[in-house]
């Protein structure tokens, strides 16, 4: 960068992006930024999820406030950017020199299609969550502010087991009809705080598709206009997890059925199902729903000088975390104590409650049973784990009271994400999953995709899967292929027809 350009760089992290469901014309809004470099003016981006006028496309516009008292005009140059999953960036536009006033704008138009953006989710919309950068540059004069703005479109889950009886004589209909409510094939959705279901689900049969099963999505409230996201996982005999399917429904301009808004998505081959001794299928439900509030904080970027890498601040709450880490650094009023490889770490109940449900209930469970035994003062709870290494508890543990991770490689990662699935502690192992889906090589892919299927983490299944696509001459010789092979057949086996499915030879 030459050093007589003032130039500002914004950073807005958009959570649950796929769940925007705007029109066309209608647009998100950034929190607001001050960009002190730049006369301390103010700005903020407008995204259209579905384009200013065309809603093939998502446009992008950088608006200067009207309130600010910055100079009256401000020659500047705008470059837009997406960051992906390894944090590289993407589509860049620039802007020529705009003259920027009070309350002017400057868009640009097709800054990307809306098809090519879910076509390469893995890459630049990974876990929902879209990144866009903005940089201003003064023309012409030295410094460079970063911040980070962060807006998080507020969604609320529906969480059920959906069984079907006489799974193996049940004629399923090929199409949904809205006069059918109740049936073995047909189950109500209804969402946290609401009185009356808002939609009814159908499993169906197709006839003449490969994937045969299909999931028909009826819209039982006509004048909502929503996106609806659907993570349905069947279960074997011992309710343990088989496999997943997501899907989307848009009931924004959704097919009808007469009167009736409506959404079908394939799910799977019926031949996929496993046997089942019970003849009962089980689908483990969670569709979720945008709850139409948003919510946007500001962060700061502090540079490390030994890592040269940009750390965030959040300047809203960073206080009470400090406050949060600095209890559990001295170890005060502790009660509980967890235990694994040799080592012990003193926490607190109401911190573990919080933040893990399967702790929540471990230490529920052990609180009863001292309840029943009419101990008055019990002694602090303990809990062994025999599955973890201390390294690995000790990184859990700090995450929990943090929310950050020190010190992560790849194996230290792997090893957090069985315990963040252990635990479900989402959170926790999304951030593994980022790291492990930007550490991709010939000879750990295989471990990597098997240790996404064990912790059942789609996005990162996904991701390895383009990357064995892409480098698969390279990575089928490998003695690590070699041995993933041998070591896990039926694995190698699904993942060469999913490779197949896409149109590619393995």
């Amino acid at each position: 960068m030459d050093d007589d350009i003032d130039e500002f760089h914004f950073k807005w992290q958009i959570e649950n992006f796929a769940f925007a469901a705007h029109r066309t014309g209608q647009f998100m809004t950034s929190p607001g930024f001050c960009a002190d470099i730049l006369d301390e003016t103010h700005w903020v981006l407008l995204l259209y999820p579905r384009g200013k006028s065309d809603q093939e496309y998502i446009d992008v516009a950088v608006q200067r406030e009207f309130y600010d008292n910055g100079g009256d005009e401000i020659p500047v140059k705008c470059a837009i950017e997406l960051e992906a999953v390894d944090y590289t960036l993407h589509q860049r536009v620039v802007s020529d020199t705009i003259v920027f006033r009070n309350n002017t704008s400057h868009i640009f138009r097709r800054f990307i299609k809306r098809k090519d953006l879910f076509k390469m989710k893995n890459t630049l919309l990974p876990s929902e969550r879209l990144i866009i950068h903005c940089n201003l540059q003064r023309v012409p004069d030295t410094l460079v502010k970063d911040f980070i703005a962060v807006t998080k479109i507020g969604l609320k889950k529906s969480i059920f087991e959906w069984c079907i009886p006489k799974w193996s004589r049940i004629r399923l209909p090929e199409a949904c009809d809205p006069d059918v409510t109740e049936a073995p094939y047909v189950t109500h959705v209804t969402f946290p705080n609401d009185v009356k279901p808002l939609f009814r689900l159908y499993l169906c049969r197709s006839r003449t598709e490969d994937v045969d099963l299909r999931l028909d999505v009826v819209e039982l409230d006509p004048n909502l206009k929503t996106v609806l996201k659907s993570h349905i996982t069947v279960l074997d005999d011992e309710k343990k997890e088989v496999f997943t399917v997501e899907t989307i429904h848009q009931f924004n301009s959704v097919e009808s059925l007469g009167s009736t808004c409506y959404s079908s998505s394939p799910l799977f081959p019926s031949s996929d199902v496993p046997d089942i001794a019970t003849d009962v299928l089980t689908l483990q439900c969670i569709l979720v729903i945008p709850t139409g509030a948003y919510h946007s904080n500001i962060r700061s970027v502090v540079l490390d000088s030994d890592e040269d890498e940009p750390k965030t601040v959040n300047t809203t709450d960073d206080s009470f975390k400090r406050d949060i880490e600095n209890l559990f650094k001295e170890g005060k009023f502790c009660d509980v104590k967890l235990r694994a490889g040799g080592i012990e770490i003193p926490c607190h109940k109401f911190i573990l409650f919080a933040r893990s449900p399967v702790l929540n209930k471990m230490i529920d469970e052990i609180d009863e049973i001292d309840a029943e035994l009419g101990v008055d003062n019990p002694t602090d709870t303990e809990l062994d784990f025999d599955d973890l290494d201390g390294d690995t508890l000790k990184q859990m543990v700090q995450f929990l009271y943090t929310e950050r991770i020190e010190n992560i490689k790849y194996a230290s990662a792997l090893k957090l994400l069985a315990a963040a699935q252990k635990f479900q502690i989402w959170d926790l192992k999304e951030k593994c999953s980022e790291y492990l889906r930007a550490s991709f090589t010939f000879e750990n892919i295989s471990v990597t995709i098997a240790a996404a299927d064990l912790h059942n983490d789609h996005d990162l299944m996904e991701c390895a899967f383009e990357y064995i696509s892409k480098y698969w001459g390279e990575i089928s010789t490998t003695k690590e292929w070699e041995a993933f092979i041998k070591e896990q057949p039926n694995l190698h086996r699904r993942v060469c027809q999913q490779l197949r499915s896409r149109k590619f030879n393995c």
